[in-house]
């Protein structure tokens, strides 16, 4: 049985399909590794078990940089998952995110690094 975690969110409205829980990822956001030094995007697969607990995450597309697959992972780790509430029961399954990150190169001064954002 679906049970909230205690440091989610109390709203637990959930769909027919399982979904990352909505004021989760701003609460909980990713860290851009500072040592990538490059843009890149990345799509996770989470897997979630009838009661909301992440069983998995895998990379479904890379951008090639594991620095920036880890920390998506590590984003993915910390996130509260609602499963899916079809006919009067609880279901696991499978949702998908995607992490842009984006280095921002603004006019550079002697002994300034460039601006990261995520």
């Amino acid at each position: 049985t679906f049970t909230p975690r205690a440091d989610c969110s109390v709203f637990t409205e959930r769909g027919d399909s399982v979904s990352i829980e909505p004021t989760t990822r701003a609460a909980r956001q990713v860290v851009f590794p500072v040592r990538a030094r490059e843009s890149g995007m990345v799509r996770l697969q989470m897997q979630v078990d009838t009661g909301g607990r992440l069983l998995d995450v895998r990379v479904v597309q890379s951008s090639g940089n594991a620095l920036l697959e880890a920390a998506a992972m590590d984003a993915a780790q910390e996130w509260c998952y609602l499963p899916a509430h079809r006919n009067g029961r609880d279901e696991g399954g499978a949702v998908e995110a995607v992490f842009r990150f984006n280095v921002i190169r603004g006019a550079k001064r002697d002994n300034e690094s460039p601006k990261q954002t995520h």
